[in-house]
């Protein structure tokens, strides 16, 4: 507790409160951004931002997509780690930004209908088989064919997705957005094979 000029007992400054005082390099104050920090994906969350500021969704979403792979699923069901830490809701400030609003609506705004992002790499003629298309299974199909690898991926089931259609009721998240975002993947010039149940490493073996 510290004592006003008036007399009165105050509490005492909060961490967050007192740090945001202490500081004084600017610079620092800008890289150490918290929300993204909280962000497991660390996702660009003041670059999206002000591209939304801007009017400018199509960029807001873009920024997104460098980080995570389906943006508009986010938007939608989020737990919104970001929030939590974002420095608005600090001490007199206020509340947090809607960081997860935001991004939901950067890709409900956007005028662009899919995005292509650029290639970390050169071909490299190198074929990778990626077992499954749920979430994991499309990350790492995009981020390889980034680094110039052919990618074809097998799915036991009939369309992609993997839980993103089998476990999040619709009302939570439509399929357009799902089929949006995954097509956005596989149009990269991914391959996927339906129908296609790998059970065990000998299978594998076989198709190489």
């Amino acid at each position: 507790m510290k004592k006003s000029y008036f007399g009165r007992y105050d509490p005492a400054l909060t961490i967050n409160a007192g740090i945001s005082q202490k500081s004084k390099d600017i610079k620092w104050y800008e890289k150490s951004v918290p929300c993204r920090k909280s962000c497991p994906a660390d996702t660009n969350i003041p670059g999206y931002l002000e591209a939304i500021y801007q009017n400018d969704f199509d960029a807001a979403y873009k920024i997104n997509l460098e980080d995570n792979i389906f943006p508009g699923v986010l938007g939608r069901v989020c737990s919104r780690p970001c929030e939590s830490s974002c420095r608005h809701a600090d001490d007199e400030n206020g509340d947090s930004v809607s960081i997860c609003f935001s991004k939901r609506s950067a890709e409900k705004y956007n005028l662009s209908k899919k995005y292509r992002l650029d290639n970390y790499a050169k071909k490299t003629n190198k074929k990778i088989l990626v077992i499954g298309s749920g979430v994991a299974g499309l990350t790492v199909a995009r981020e390889l064919k980034r680094f110039g690898h052919n990618i074809e991926i097998f799915e036991k089931h009939k369309s992609p997705g993997g839980m993103l259609n089998q476990g999040i009721p619709l009302f939570r998240l439509p399929r357009n957005i799902i089929n949006k975002e995954i097509n956005q993947i596989l149009d990269m010039g991914i391959k996927i094979y339906y129908g296609k149940n790998i059970k065990d490493s000998a299978e594998i073996n076989s198709l190489t």
